[in-house]
């Protein structure tokens, strides 16, 4: 009995007006919310910038399979709060999940390139309110999700990654708008 083939994710292209981007600084063992995880066949996401929107590709492998060839909604909203929590980076504010929600409105095949995008819909001084869609390769949007997120503090994100970046680092958070008031 032959291994059936498992389909290897396509090489991102970046869409016209797609732009790179990256943290000021490296999350856990050095993954970055937008990174490739191309490295295995379960899950590669690419995330861009274009303007203030977060956007990029997410492509679901074996290992995030829900339903029959389709992909797991927890492995959707992963993504998906990657996203959103990236869309509030990229507009220069330190952010954790509060609240998130989704609206699964078609499923989503394994092994097709989805494009993704997250962005600010409002901002208070403790937290920022984003929305996000994943789209199939036809452009109808699969699956659509909003977030409330908490606004850091400038000694929690110090205290949190001391031990991953000096002071190089720290000027790279010069432009980072911070929590006011009582916050986390």
């Amino acid at each position: 009995m032959s291994t059936p083939l498992v389909p290897k994710p396509p090489v991102v292209t970046p869409e016209i007006g797609w732009e790179p981007l990256e943290l000021p600084f490296n999350i856990g063992s050095g993954r970055t919310v937008y990174a490739s995880m191309a490295g295995d066949n379960r899950l590669r996401l690419a995330f861009f910038k274009k303007g203030d929107r977060l956007v990029g590709k997410a492509w679901f492998g074996e290992g995030t399979d829900g339903p029959p060839n389709k992909a797991h909604g927890g492995a959707i909203a992963y993504v998906l709060d990657e996203v959103m929590g990236g869309a509030g980076w990229l507009n220069d504010y330190p952010v954790v999940a509060v609240n998130l929600n989704f609206t699964y409105l078609k499923m989503t095949p394994l092994f097709a390139d989805m494009t993704v995008e997250g962005w600010i819909t409002k901002t208070t001084d403790k937290r920022v309110f984003v929305a996000s869609e994943m789209k199939l390769p036809s452009g109808d949007v699969a699956v659509s999700g909003t977030g409330e997120f908490a606004i850091l503090k400038k000694e929690t994100i110090e205290t949190l990654y001391s031990d991953r970046f000096g002071a190089k680092d720290l000027e790279k958070l010069k432009h980072i708008k911070w929590a006011k008031g009582h916050a986390r």
